[in-house]
C-alpha cells in the first residue's frame, strides 16, 4: 500500500490545477515520500483534466455532484494509508505538508489545517468570512462537537484513510467539512491542527465554488441538525421552563409588577400554556431524533454519565404521564361545562373560566404529543423481518 495520497478535487480549476500538482510533486521529492497525487475531477468542462493527465497524475471522474461526493470517492479510490486533501484553487501550499505528515507520524488520526493561526494573505479570505462567518460557526462546532477546532471551514486536512471511512460520511455538499469533524468528534478520533497559511484564489476568471449566505445557512443548519442535544433539548426545557413560570404566576390571579408598572394576566397564563406545549414537542422530537440516530449509527449518543436520561428512559412512562394529564385535562374540561352550565349556557366570567379551560386544554394536548412520541418510538424499534 502507498503511504500517502494527496487528494486534488477539482471543477474547473484550469488556471491553477497545475501550480497545485507541481507543488505536490516537489514535496514528494523533496521528502523522498512514497506517495501518490490523485485529482478528483467533478465535471471539469474546461482543460482542467487534460492537464492533469499531462503532468502524470493519475485522475478520478466524479459523476455525483458536490465537495462531499468529489472528496468522497476520491477518498475511497485512493491508494494510501494517509490521504491529505486541499483545495485546488492554489490558496494552499502543497509544497510545505510535512507539518502535517509530523502529526501523523504522532499518532493523529485526523489533521486538520488552522488558517488562524497561521498567515491569512490580503484578500485571501472574504471579511464576513473570516471576522464573523468562519469564527462564529467555528465557535459552535467547539460547543457542539466538543472539540478544540479553531477552523472549522479549513480546506486542507490529512487523515488516516480507514478510520474516516468508517465514519461513513454521506454530505454531498459544501457541509462535508463540518460533517467530517463532527462525525471524527463524536467517534473520539485523536484529532489536531497544525497553523496554515492561505494564499489569494489564483484562478482567474472563475468565481469560488462557495457561496457566502447558502452555504453559510446549510452549514448553520447542518450543525443543529448534528446536535439535537441543543436543537431540541435545551430549546424544549427553555420553552417548557418559561412555560412553567408564567403558568404559575398567572394561574390564580393577575399579578401587578409595579416597578415595571405592567400587569400579567390572563393572556400570560395563555402565553404559558403555548411555551409548555413548545417544550413538549421539542423534547420529544428530541428523543425521538437521538434514538434514531444512535440506531441508524449517524450521532451515536453521549457518554453514560451525560446522556444517562436517554440511555435509560422508559418510554412506557410517556404513556403513563399522558393517561394522566389526559385526565386532568378532562377533569377540568368537565369542571369548566359544569360552570358554564350554572349560569345556563349564557355569559360567564371570561377570567374564571379561562383559568380553568387554558390548563385543562393544554393538559389534553401534552398528552396527545406523549402518547404520539411514545407510539412512533415503539414502532421505530419494530424489526422487519424478511422472510
Amino acid at each position: 500500500m502507498t503511504y500517502l495520497t494527496i487528494l486534488i478535487p477539482c471543477l474547473n480549476e484550469a488556471d491553477t490545477i497545475e501550480s497545485c500538482i507541481k507543488k505536490a510533486q516537489q514535496f514528494i521529492n523533496n521528502n523522498d515520500i512514497d506517495a501518490e497525487i490523485l485529482v478528483a475531477d467533478n465535471g471539469s468542462t474546461d482543460n482542467s483534466k487534460s492537464i492533469a493527465l499531462n503532468n502524470k497524475v493519475r485522475v478520478v471522474d466524479v459523476e455525483q455532484k458536490g465537495y462531499g461526493s468529489t472528496l468522497l470517492k476520491g477518498i475511497k479510490k485512493s491508494n494510501g494509508k494517509f490521504v491529505i486533501f486541499a483545495d485546488s484553487d492554489d490558496s494552499y501550499d502543497l509544497s510545505k505538508l510535512e507539518p502535517f505528515i509530523q502529526k501523523l507520524k504522532e499518532g493523529y488520526d485526523f489533521v486538520t489545517g488552522n488558517r488562524f493561526k497561521g498567515n491569512i494573505k490580503k484578500g485571501a479570505m472574504p471579511f464576513l468570512h473570516q471576522y464573523f462567518g468562519n469564527p462564529f460557526l467555528s465557535f459552535l462546532g467547539r460547543i457542539f462537537f466538543n472539540n478544540k477546532i479553531g477552523d472549522i471551514h479549513c480546506g486542507i486536512r490529512a487523515f488516516n484513510k480507514d478510520k474516516i471511512l468508517n465514519l461513513n460520511l454521506y454530505s454531498q455538499g459544501m457541509e462535508f467539512s463540518i460533517e467530517m469533524i463532527a462525525r471524527a468528534s463524536f467517534e473520539n478520533l485523536n484529532i489536531t491542527e497544525v497553523p496554515t497559511d492561505l494564499e489569494k484564489d489564483g484562478r482567474k476568471k472563475n468565481r469560488p465554488h462557495l457561496k457566502t449566505w447558502q452555504d453559510g445557512w446549510r452549514h448553520l443548519v447542518f450543525l443543529l441538525l448534528y446536535t439535537p442535544r441543543w436543537l431540541f433539548y435545551y430549546t424544549g426545557l427553555t420553552f417548557f421552563g418559561t412555560g412553567i413560570i408564567l403558568f404559575i404566576i398567572t394561574i390564580f390571579g393577575k399579578l401587578d409588577l409595579k416597578f415595571l408598572n405592567i400587569s400579567l394576566d390572563i393572556f400570560t397564563l395563555f402565553g404559558g400554556c403555548i411555551f409548555l406545549l413548545v417544550g413538549t414537542q421539542a423534547f420529544t422530537f428530541g428523543i425521538l431524533v437521538s434514538h434514531h440516530a444512535n440506531k441508524m449509527k449517524i450521532i451515536p449518543l453521549g457518554k453514560k454519565n451525560k446522556d444517562y436520561l436517554l440511555r435509560n428512559l422508559n418510554l412506557n412512562y410517556f404513556f403513563y404521564t399522558s393517561i394522566i394529564l389526559f385526565l386532568l385535562g378532562v377533569v377540568g374540561v368537565i369542571v369548566s361545562f359544569s360552570y358554564w352550565s350554572y349560569f345556563d349556557f349564557g355569559e360567564v366570567n371570561i377570567e374564571a373560566m379561562s383559568r380553568i379551560i387554558f390548563p385543562s386544554g393544554t393538559a389534553i394536548a401534552m398528552s396527545i404529543q406523549l402518547a404520539i412520541t411514545a407510539f412512533l418510538a415503539n414502532f421505530m424499534n419494530i424489526k422487519y423481518n424478511k422472510e
